[in-house]
């Protein structure tokens, strides 16, 4: 187990004194691994990606201690970067380099979801896939990234067989740990939140990179309670842009994506409301966010109905946007509040049990049945048998 809060790293004004280590570590030639393309371009875009979110993030904060702390470290990240994308082959065509980037994120997309890490992996192999993270904004999303990156060297100095690699990666671990830190600090103090609850307890040391065992959940799903249903909120961001016909978008095609996102958005309000926000009322009794959530849900259910009944009548933009809202306000309620702190408080194996829970209330509110679509009077049933598999399932 691995518990990047316990561990203080390398002190920022001693960063930049470590280049001799990042000063072409690989003379003499390139190893034959075909996983180190894979662990160098991730690390040069973890590193390009955190300075460029330094920049974003310090454009908010008066503290002149906080920005100009914070900003050094986010200069010597975006430097790193740039020597770590200088270690790659060079002498390669704009058509091989692309294809060895792209096969450099197949590998790296199949090993995360191997190893089963909780949020750094979610949401690093999010941005690999260059679609929307499954996290918090502001400095919390600051601590999620740079807990991605202390996994991430964690994980390749574990992996790592060329003993002229293992000091560089042992380098980009204290650094990112002491990034984390200094993220964690701005988190407490400009948004009062805790870096525990954005992490959780610790990440299980990580698979080999060439392991062939099958990939986890139901066609390489989460088997998590807890990133099923932030995996549940981009699958709904998704069916949302493809629900409304438009010119690129035959209405037959609307409609049974619209019945699909109907159908998903039914099982994980089921999900949640006899899951989720149970355990959240069982943590926090006298916070009352799980009943704040099951009010929002109220709202959101009846937005549903309404949505359901202009689809059938042929008229879904009447109503879509209405419920588009209400389904994003509600998701960052979700993932900002209560997912962290579930994911921080609740044992991996009940977390991974209740995913199979939630999995059969998917299956059985038919969101991958074919046809989909959904009538008004077909919306309590879906309710009811996605309930039904809850309770069967625990």
């Amino acid at each position: 187990m691995f518990d990047p809060l316990q561990h203080h790293g390398i002190p920022a004004d001693r960063h930049d004194g470590h280049w001799r280590e990042q000063d072409d570590p690989l003379t003499g030639g390139w190893p034959a691994d075909p996983y180190l393309r894979c662990r160098v371009t991730t690390a040069a875009a973890v590193e390009i990606d955190g300075a460029r979110r330094y920049r974003r993030m310090l454009a908010g904060v008066d503290d002149v201690d906080a920005r100009r702390g914070a900003g050094a470290l986010g200069e010597a990240a975006g430097r790193r970067g740039e020597r770590l994308a200088g270690l790659l082959p060079t002498g390669r065509s704009p058509r091989q380099r692309t294809a060895d980037d792209r096969e450099a994120r197949s590998r790296l997309l199949g090993w995360l979801e191997r190893s089963e890490p909780d949020p750094p992996a979610v949401a690093l192999a999010a941005r690999v896939r260059r679609t929307s993270p499954a996290e918090a904004g502001g400095w919390a999303a600051m601590v999620l990234h740079e807990a991605t990156a202390c996994y991430l060297y964690h994980a390749f100095l574990h992996l790592e067989t060329d003993r002229r690699l293992r000091a560089l990666w042992e380098l980009h671990l204290q650094m990112a740990l002491t990034r984390l830190r200094t993220a964690g600090d701005l988190l407490r103090r400009h948004e009062g939140g805790e870096p525990r609850m954005m992490i959780g307890a610790g990440f299980a040391d990580p698979l080999p990179m060439d392991d062939r065992r099958p990939r986890r959940g139901r066609r390489g799903r989460p088997a998590d309670l807890v990133e099923l249903l932030g995996e549940q909120h981009d699958r709904m961001a998704e069916l949302f842009r493809h629900a409304v016909p438009t010119t690129r978008t035959r209405p037959e095609a609307a409609h049974a994506t619209f019945g699909r996102l109907a159908r998903l958005i039914t099982a994980h309000e089921v999900i949640a409301a006899e899951l989720a926000h149970p355990l959240m009322g069982h943590l926090d009794p006298d916070g009352h966010l799980a009943e704040h959530l099951l009010d929002e849900e109220g709202e959101l259910n009846e937005a549903l109905e309404d949505a359901v009944r202009a689809d059938a009548a042929g008229r879904p933009e009447t109503r879509i946007d209405a419920l588009r809202r209400l389904v994003v306000g509600h998701g960052h309620d979700e993932r900002r509040y209560e997912l962290p702190r579930l994911r921080a408080a609740v044992p991996g194996d009940e977390r991974r049990a209740l995913g199979r829970a939630a999995r059969a209330a998917e299956q059985a509110a038919g969101v991958d049945h074919e046809p989909a679509e959904v009538t008004p009077q077909e919306l309590p049933g879906i309710a009811d048998s996605s309930r039904d598999a809850v309770h069967a399932a625990v």
